[in-house]
């Protein structure tokens, strides 16, 4: 035998051992490999929708040549604004499926394939600053990517935030099944703005709820990539030290890390950071105009404000801020009339599809609030939305130290987590460049921030929530980064504030490691990506008995009806069951009728055929709810001493009654 020809035979026998060897004692067991290929599949899907609508956007913008971080984040959310509003125009007209949205992520690597390239090569950006960086700083560039896997771990599996479960995929699945937008007057949520929803259903035509997620997880990313890269931009024009802006690159990462909240939110299919990444492009875009004065930035900025807007009301602000303080604070470039109102006209138009898709369908442009609709009545509208009972002045006077120290994620009150760090830079960075026009109206921004969450969370309790207002995050962020180096460069005497400072944010990220983990472990993240749990197993460790319920209720007849009392989640629930979204079908249906029995025929003439009481969530209204008198509760009681004895289906939270028969 030629010795040339002996390494070819041992490399056949080699195939053939190994081949054989796994064949019998495989790796992965086949109910193993399915959470792994759901990943695989959801990652490359969502991540080429952010692929497809950076394309959309550097060709929309005629970019020509590589963006730095900060532009390159404004060209995906732009793509991704109006891919929202394609995908609005696509559910109208009745075209919501796989085969639709297979085509248009085809056509748009096709079509925008150079610029896909192009606005790839941006990240490139990213290998300059790690070079920038000193060692230490590369050691809290690892712990954030770190803290950024964690997040994408629970992106892949199966969503279990509240919010996602009651509207954000709730309402994506529903128009899934029905191939079209379609209006579910149950879903109050249905009227607000629903631009990343759409989103979220162009990915989940293909993948599962957990597309969604990742896509979210995806934008999030970019969202931290163009902050470190507007910090890095924009400091040197603020401060003149351009030494420090390869650091603050990573200091803006790491601030909005520090928030548990905004850092679990990239894994939650929730809309909020979708906010703050648009705010973030219209800041830019509104500075780009200051520093070259081309119009055209005017015009983008208005547009991502109206993207801005049309992931939730409460980001008007971000209009007032760059429409209103544009206008009226000393020492930043005037608009002309022609140019305010060009601005303001593109983001009402950007938003204005939203308020048609309400007033053609309710009457009520700005569905369900303001306006009376035959759905949600003014008395209705009233008792869901009564003034707090605990509101106190004190707290709003040093409101920013108040939501730091209280603000806790899903809480009563602010019920966002911005972490310690945040306010500890940004506070001092308002004073220390207050003297520069940039840095005065991101502080301005802030303020009008503060007086809005003092004020309208004064009449309105939900509007305190920290989170709705994450359209100005990226002005906190900034400051606070701009404010981390220079005061590492001070000293007291005989000490330096840096060792200080860098020990200080160690500390933070270890802590927020420490505390990942153990959200990982608690989740069992791990065990269900690895296959060791199934997914139903998944889903009870995470909601309890919840699940169970909604598993019972499903294997119910398919005629049944069944309308859930004080249990607004709906997502794993089966499409013939009513959620309770605002927790206020009860306190509705007596006020309307405040018969038991009356009630009761009117939910059978309904179609009605089984109720699905949360009994905890019972009874934390019966306690907490102001809206509902003692005998409103009493008449709940004889309703329910009227039925049939009910069936536990989730432990001692969830009772089945039978109202009638299913037809």
């Amino acid at each position: 035998m030629k010795s040339s020809r002996i390494p070819l035979i041992f490399l056949i026998w080699a195939i053939i051992v190994l081949t054989g060897y796994y064949f019998f004692h495989p790796l992965l067991q086949s109910n193993q490999l399915k959470p792994l290929l759901d990943f695989s599949r959801n990652f490359i899907l969502s991540g080429s929708i952010v692929l497809a609508c950076a394309g959309i956007g550097t060709w929309l913008m005629r970019v020509h040549q590589p963006p730095d971080l900060a532009l390159q984040s404004m060209l995906a959310a732009l793509g991704a604004g109006v891919s929202g509003l394609v995908w609005l125009g696509i559910g109208a007209l009745g075209l919501m499926n796989g085969w639709l949205s297979s085509a248009l992520i085809v056509l748009s690597f096709f079509i925008f394939r150079k610029e896909i390239y192009l606005w790839c090569q941006g990240f490139k950006q990213w290998k300059t600053l790690w070079c920038l960086w000193r060692p230490v700083e590369k050691w809290l560039a690892v712990g954030s990517i770190t803290l950024i896997i964690f997040q994408l771990g629970i992106a892949a599996a199966p969503p279990v935030k509240y919010d996602a479960l009651t509207y954000h995929l709730a309402l994506p699945r529903l128009y899934l099944e029905a191939g079209r937008l379609v209006f579910t007057p149950h879903i109050p949520y249905w009227g607000h703005p629903q631009l990343v929803e759409m989103l979220y259903t162009w990915a989940m035509t293909l993948g599962t709820p957990s597309s969604a997620a990742l896509l979210s997880w995806w934008c999030s990313l970019l969202f931290l990539s163009g902050m470190a890269g507007f910090a890095f931009t924009w400091l040197p024009k603020v401060t003149g030290k351009p030494p420090f802006s390869s650091q603050v690159a990573l200091y803006s990462v790491i601030l909005i890390l520090s928030s548990t909240t905004a850092r679990w939110m990239m894994a939650w299919a929730y809309t909020d950071l979708f906010s703050a990444w648009f705010g973030l492009a219209a800041f830019h875009a509104f500075f780009l105009w200051q520093e070259t004065g081309k119009p055209s930035w005017i015009s983008w900025a208005g547009t991502l404000v109206g993207f801005a807007v049309g992931t939730k009301y409460t980001a008007g602000i971000l209009g007032i801020a760059v429409f209103g303080l544009g206008v009226f604070l000393p020492g930043l470039r005037k608009f002309s009339l022609r140019q305010w109102t060009i601005g303001v006209a593109l983001a009402l138009l950007a938003f204005l599809p939203w308020g048609l898709k309400n007033y053609f369908s309710t009457g009520n442009p700005l569905f369900p609030y303001i306006f009376p609709t035959p759905a949600y009545p003014a008395e209705r509208l009233a008792a869901a939305n009564l003034p707090p009972g605990d509101y106190s002045i004190l707290p709003q006077l040093i409101l920013p130290l108040y939501i730091t120290w209280t603000g806790i994620d899903s809480a009563s009150g602010a019920g966002t987590d911005l972490g310690p760090l945040l306010i500890l830079f940004a506070i001092p960075g308002v004073f220390m460049y207050r003297q520069n026009p940039t840095a005065r109206f991101l502080g301005a921004s802030l303020v009008i921030a503060w007086g809005t969450i003092a004020l309208a969370g004064a009449r309105y309790p939900h509007l305190q929530q920290t989170r709705l207002y994450f359209a100005l995050l990226p002005a906190l962020v900034a400051l606070a980064s701009w404010a981390w180096p220079n005061l590492c460069s001070l000293k007291i005497p005989q000490v330096s504030l840096q060792p200080i400072i860098t020990a200080m944010a160690l500390i933070i990220l270890m802590t927020s490691i420490f505390q990942d983990a153990i959200h990982w472990a608690r989740m069992r993240v791990v065990p269900y990506l690895l296959g060791i749990i199934t997914e139903e197993e998944y889903l009870q460790e995470n909601l309890g008995a919840y699940i169970y319920a909604m598993k019972a209720i499903d294997q119910l007849p398919p005629t049944s009806k069944i309308l859930m009392l004080w249990e607004a989640r709906s997502l794993y629930a089966p499409l013939h069951a009513i959620p309770d979204p605002w927790i206020d079908i009860w306190r509705e249906a007596y006020r309307t009728q405040s018969d038991p029995n009356s009630i009761l025929e009117k939910w059978k003439s309904e179609g009605i055929t089984h109720l699905l009481v949360y009994q905890g969530g019972a009874d934390f209204m019966r306690a907490e709810d102001r809206a509902i008198s003692s005998a409103g509760w009493e008449s709940f009681d004889r309703l329910l001493a009227s039925l049939p004895a009910p069936v536990n289906v989730g432990g001692q939270y969830y009772l089945l009654y039978q109202v009638q028969p299913p037809h």
